[in-house]
């Protein structure tokens, strides 16, 4: 499947014991096919995905890949401080029918270059589904540079990266370097409120928390950017910048759970431990941001 268009960061519903709710998951999925996402990630830094054991993550991930259309590109999170621990999750995902593993630099660690491209060159030599590298140096306390990724993207196996900086001018260097290098190396922005400049850099879609809420909005976003109708695409990108806020204004997913829960497609907005649920005044933030995007209940 290709590697483009929005793909929402799909919280993980629970119930208030810190339970996986299986019936929500499959009322979110339904909900982000109904407004046209080109793909999902599951397990990922949105969905708790490091909190979940093995057993969880692979009844999530079986979950959403029943409930979902097959033409929808499934991508299964992974976070792991070494090679023996992500192979774990990249077993399951590759076992619950997944099309795609999106692996964070290993956190806490920092490891140097030659480590990074180690670490990802082995998961991509015994990976039977293709890799994306994700870059999240908010999470993960390493950026990687320009010339480590220039290294990947010639692994093969290597599918592409998400790029979850505020760096533009960074994306479009990695982008011309893919082309000169003749390797098809997609690369998908990973920071919301950068999503327009991104795309118009080269970038070829979105790994989303907004579509995570507002799939409606992004939906309409990303096709003005394809047909090249950059004043529309900036208008509607310019409807969510109070909710692109509110969603980081305590740690994700926390208000992105009491979003949804408003917006009643999740029954609760419980997070695991130790995470909270959001406070009063950013549920009121939140409400009135949804308000001025225009997004109702559904």
């Amino acid at each position: 499947m290709a590697l483009e268009g929005i793909i929402a960061a799909m919280a993980t519903p629970m119930d208030q014991d810190e339970n996986i709710y299986l019936p929500d998951v499959r009322k979110y999925v339904d909900f982000l096919l109904k407004n046209g996402v080109e793909g999902i990630l599951v397990g990922g830094s949105t969905g708790e995905g490091v909190r979940l054991g093995l057993s969880e993550y692979e009844d999530l991930l079986r979950e959403v890949r029943k409930f979902a259309d097959s033409s929808v590109t499934l991508v299964a999170g992974i976070t792991a401080f070494d090679y023996t621990a992500a192979m774990q999750k990249v077993d399951i995902a590759t076992r619950s029918g997944f099309d795609y593993v999106l692996i964070a630099t290993p956190p806490y660690i920092k490891p140097n270059p030659n480590g990074i491209v180690n670490f990802y060159s082995n998961v991509a030599q015994n990976s039977d589904l293709p890799v994306i590298v994700y870059n999240v140096p908010s999470r993960t306390g390493l950026n990687l540079s320009i010339e480590v990724i220039e290294r990947l993207m010639q692994i093969d196996n290597i599918a592409g990266l998400k790029e979850a900086t505020e760096d533009v001018y960074k994306v479009a260097k990695i982008v011309r370097l893919a082309n000169d290098h003749s390797v098809d190396f997609p690369v998908l922005s990973g920071t919301d409120s950068l999503n327009v400049p991104m795309f118009s850099v080269g970038a070829r879609g979105a790994i989303s928390v907004l579509a995570a809420i507002a799939p409606e909005i992004m939906e309409v976003v990303y096709s003005h950017m394809k047909a090249g109708n950059f004043e529309e695409a900036h208008i509607h990108q310019w409807k969510s910048l109070s909710l692109m806020d509110v969603l980081f204004i305590e740690s994700n997913p926390v208000p992105l759970k009491a979003g949804l829960k408003l917006r009643q497609i999740i029954s609760s907005d419980m997070v695991r431990n130790p995470l909270a649920p959001a406070s009063q005044s950013t549920i009121d933030a939140m409400e009135a941001a949804l308000s001025e995007a225009g997004l109702a209940s559904v």
